[in-house]
C-alpha cells in the first residue's frame, strides 16, 4: 500500500516542477495527500504574530523589544512577508471550522497584503514614538514570502483584518507591559 502511495505521488510530482528540497519535498507529498482524501485539510500559514511568541526569533516580536530597549532595528536582508495578527488567525479558524464542508482542501491563510521588514521597523518607531536606527545588512530584497487568500475569503464570509500598523502597536504595547528586563539580553546574543 506504501508502495503503490508512494508511486502515485511521485507520477503526480513529475507533472509539475519538483521541490529541490528535502522541506518542499515533504510539503508537495503531504500536500498532494491531503488533496486526494475527503476530510483533510490545509490551513497554509505564511507568517503569524502575537503575544508570547519567542520574541529571540520572532522578527516583530524582536523589533518591538529593540525598541523598547532603545536597541537598533536589525535584519539580515529586506523581504516582503504576509504577517497574519493571531486574533485575526483564530477568528478566522473559528469561522473555518464552524463552515458545513469546505469546498477545497487547501487554503491560504495570510493577511493578503505584503509588509516590508523595513516597513515594519518604521511601523515599530511609529508606534514607539522613538527614532531607533534602522540596520539591514544586506542589500536587495530576499525572495518573497506572500500569498492570495481569497480562497478562504469566499469561504468564510466577510472579514476585518487588523491594519499592521494596529496589530503592531497592541503586541508592542504588550511587550512593554511584560518583558522583564533581566530577559533582554536574548536580543543581543
Amino acid at each position: 500500500m506504501i508502495r503503490g502511495f508512494l508511486s502515485l505521488m511521485l507520477r503526480r510530482m513529475n507533472e509539475r516542477l519538483m521541490p529541490v528540497d528535502q522541506y518542499g519535498l515533504m510539503k508537495r507529498i503531504v500536500g498532494d495527500h491531503i488533496e486526494g482524501t475527503d476530510n483533510i485539510y490545509n490551513l497554509r500559514l505564511f507568517g503569524i504574530f502575537g503575544r508570547y511568541e519567542y520574541y529571540p526569533l520572532k522578527f516583530i516580536s524582536n523589533v518591538c523589544c529593540k525598541a523598547i530597549n532603545d536597541l537598533p532595528l536589525t535584519m539580515r536582508q529586506d523581504v516582503y512577508f504576509d504577517y497574519l495578527w493571531i486574533d485575526d488567525f483564530l477568528e478566522l479558524l473559528d469561522k473555518f471550522i464552524n463552515m458545513y464542508k469546505p469546498r477545497f482542501h487547501t487554503y491560504n491563510v495570510c493577511h493578503g497584503e505584503k509588509i516590508s521588514l523595513k516597513r515594519i521597523c518604521e511601523i515599530v518607531n511609529n508606534v514607539s514614538h522613538k527614532d531607533n536606527k534602522i540596520i539591514i545588512c544586506r542589500e536587495g530584497l530576499a525572495n518573497e514570502y506572500t500569498g492570495n487568500c481569497d480562497r478562504l475569503k469566499s469561504e468564510v464570509g466577510t472579514f476585518e483584518f487588523t491594519g499592521y500598523e494596529d496589530s503592531i502597536r497592541m503586541l508592542y504595547d504588550w511587550y512593554r507591559e511584560n518583558v522583564r528586563e533581566d530577559e533582554l539580553y536574548k536580543l543581543i546574543y
